[in-house]
C-alpha cells in the first residue's frame, strides 16, 4: 500500500528539519549557565518518559528557583508539552492502524533513548563546582538539541503521514472504494478535516462520493462539521479567480444535492442561509432561470433541488 511504503521510507530516512522549530546552536552569556541537582535531572528524565507515553501536564517540571539557576531550560517545558501532544494525537486516534502505530512507536523509542542517555542524566562525583557546572551546561545543550531535532522529526513526519492519508482517501474515492478509507477517514475527520476537504473539493465527483460516505455514517455531529467545513472553504474562495469559482460552484451544487435527501444535516437552518447567499454570488446569471443550465450541468444527483434553489434567487 502506497501509504505504508511512504511512512516506512520516512521512518528510516534521515531527520528532515524544518524552520518552525530551529535547533539550538548556542547560548548567550546570560543563559550560558546551568546548575541542577540529581532531583532536577530525575524530574527532567521523568517528564521525557511521560511525553513518550503521550502524557503532558500543566504543572511545571522545574521550579522557578531552579530555572533561575539554569535559564537554558526556560522554554523546555513548552517543548515537551508540544511533543507530548503530538504523541497523543498519534496514540489516541480511536482506530487500529498499523501505519500510525509504526510512526508513534518510532518516536516513543527515540524519546526513551533520550531519557536513558547516561551522558546527560548521570553526573560524575567528586568534581569541583566550576567543572561540574561547565559539564552541566554541555549536558543541557545536548538535551535541548536532541529534543529539538525530535520535535522537528515528529512535525515533519506527521505532516507527511497526513498528506499520504489525504492522497490515499482521494484516490480510493475516485475508484468508488469507500470501504478502504474507513480508518484513515476517522483519523482525518478528527485531526485534519480542513486539509482533507481542501483536497477533495478539487474534484466534484470525489467530493460527491465523500458527502455520500458521510451521510451513510448517520453521524449528525460529523455531518454538520463537514457541511460547515465545505461552506467555510467556499466562502474563502476568490470570485476573481476562474479556477476557484469553478470549485465553488461544484461544491455548492454538491451540498444542495446532499441537503435534498440528508438526515445527517437536516435542520441546519443557518447553514442553509449561507449556502443560499453563496449561490447568489457564484451563480449570478442563473437568477430566475428557466433551465438553469450552469447548475444543471454540475448536478450529480437525480433530483432538481439545486436547480430550484438557483431559480429562486431574489
Amino acid at each position: 500500500m502506497i501509504l505504508l511504503y511512504n511512512l516506512i521510507f520516512f521512518l528510516v530516512s534521515p531527520v528532515l528539519l524544518i524552520t518552525s522549530h530551529p535547533v539550538p546552536e548556542g547560548d548567550s552569556d546570560v543563559t550560558n549557565k546551568c546548575s541542577l541537582t540529581e532531583e532536577d535531572l530525575g524530574k527532567l528524565k521523568a517528564a521525557i518518559s511521560s511525553a513518550a507515553s503521550a502524557k503532558s501536564s500543566e504543572d511545571p517540571i522545574l521550579s522557578n528557583e531552579t530555572l533561575a539557576e539554569c535559564p537554558m531550560l526556560t522554554n523546555f517545558t513548552e517543548m515537551l508539552k508540544t511533543v507530548a501532544t503530538d504523541m497523543e494525537v498519534l496514540k489516541s486516534q480511536g482506530v487500529s492502524n498499523a501505519e500510525v502505530d509504526l510512526l508513534r512507536e518510532s518516536f516513543e523509542e527515540k524519546l526513551n533513548e533520550i531519557a536513558k542517555n547516561k551522558d546527560i542524566f548521570e553526573r560524575q562525583t567528586n568534581q569541583d563546582s566550576v567543572k561540574a557546572e561547565g559539564e552541566m551546561v554541555d549536558k543541557i545543550n545536548m538535551l535541548r538539541v536532541e529534543m529539538a531535532k525530535l520535535q522537528q522529526d515528529i512535525e515533519e513526519q506527521t505532516k507527511q503521514m497526513y498528506a499520504d492519508m489525504t492522497e490515499y482517501i482521494f484516490e480510493r474515492l475516485k475508484m468508488n472504494d469507500t470501504e478502504a478509507i474507513d480508518s484513515y477517514a476517522q483519523i482525518m475527520f478528527k485531526t485534519k478535516m480542513h486539509d482533507l476537504f481542501m483536497k477533495l473539493k478539487t474534484d466534484r465527483w470525489v467530493l460527491w462520493k465523500m458527502v455520500n460516505y458521510v451521510e451513510k455514517t448517520k453521524n449528525k455531529i460529523l455531518g454538520r462539521r463537514v457541511l460547515n467545513t465545505i461552506i467555510d472553504q467556499v466562502t474563502r474562495l476568490k470570485l476573481a479567480v476562474p479556477e476557484e469559482v469553478e470549485i465553488g460552484k461544484d461544491s455548492l451544487v454538491n451540498l444542495l444535492c446532499w441537503k435534498f435527501t440528508a438526515d445527517t444535516i437536516y435542520g441546519t437552518v443557518a447553514e442553509d442561509q449561507r449556502i443560499f447567499n453563496l449561490m447568489k454570488l457564484f451563480f449570478p446569471m442563473e437568477k430566475g432561470c428557466k433551465d438553469c443550465a450552469d447548475v444543471k450541468s454540475r448536478t450529480l444527483c437525480s433530483n432538481s433541488y439545486p436547480k430550484s434553489i438557483a431559480k429562486a434567487f431574489g
